[in-house]
């Protein structure tokens, strides 16, 4: 983000708490998902299943979810949640922020980007090697 905002750079690809801190420093800064559609992402907390301390793992998970402390992560860190629970302790004005909870409609544009197969993962291996080579 400081590099985006301390240069000549006029687009980036970041989330939405990016967009939104960026826009702190400078209003102009715009978050666009595309008419076509857009990766959906998910941040996820897991527990080992060797964990000498998953019992202490899930009371924290749990702390977390809880509607207050759910709430206060997004008004402070700008990260959506999924959990409606938290809906009534979130400020309005996030809540009502397209960035951080999009419209349906640009939902439904969306997908999630699954594990490439072998295949996909040389055909990405190639195309990648040759945008690094035409950049140089």
């Amino acid at each position: 983000m400081e590099a985006f905002l301390n240069s000549p750079a006029v687009i980036m690809v970041g989330w939405p708490e990016d967009a939104l801190v960026s826009r702190k420093y400078d209003p102009a800064v715009q978050y666009i998902l595309p008419e076509e559609g857009s990766m959906l992402w998910s941040d996820n907390l897991v527990i080992s299943a060797r964990s000498a301390y998953s019992r202490e793992a899930e009371l924290f998970l749990d702390y977390l979810m809880r509607p207050e402390v759910n709430a206060r992560i997004v008004n402070e860190q700008y990260y959506s949640t999924a959990n409606e629970a938290a809906a009534e302790f979130i400020e309005k004005d996030m809540l009502n922020n397209p960035i951080l909870f999009p419209p349906i409609e640009d939902l439904r544009r969306s997908e999630w980007y699954m594990p490439l197969s072998p295949t996909g993962k040389l055909l990405y291996a190639d195309i990648w090697q040759r945008f690094l080579e035409a950049s140089d």
